[in-house]
């Protein structure tokens, strides 16, 4: 009888950590295929500020917040990129996001 109570609780945990996986797995996809999130996908913005207002407002795929670390540029299909890095306050995943730059004024 114990043996039988004892496999069961080892199946559930194991079904409830593969569902919570699965799930986070899921999420982190659903999240990459937002705009922005690739350079194919980059967001045109008139202004730098724009930028970070839009990286803070949002949240990374496990609902946690975003902060930046870091900025730089990179070329993609001929078009600058501006390239901004911040850290998930929640999970610590790095987290990238893309923006178009040629409307803004310098």
């Amino acid at each position: 009888m114990f043996e039988i109570l004892f496999s069961t609780v080892i199946v559930l945990v194991l079904f409830v950590t593969w569902r919570r996986k699965r799930s986070a797995r899921q999420s982190k996809d659903s999240w990459s295929e937002e705009p922005g999130r690739s350079p194919s996908t980059a967001i045109i913005v008139d202004r730098f500020d724009e930028m970070d207002r839009l990286v803070r407002m949002t949240r990374c795929h496990c609902g946690g917040r975003t902060s930046v670390v870091s900025e730089g540029s990179k070329t993609f299909d001929g078009q600058r990129i501006k390239v901004i890095r911040a850290d998930c306050d929640e999970c610590e995943d790095e987290l990238y996001f893309f923006f178009r730059t040629e409307r803004t004024l310098h």
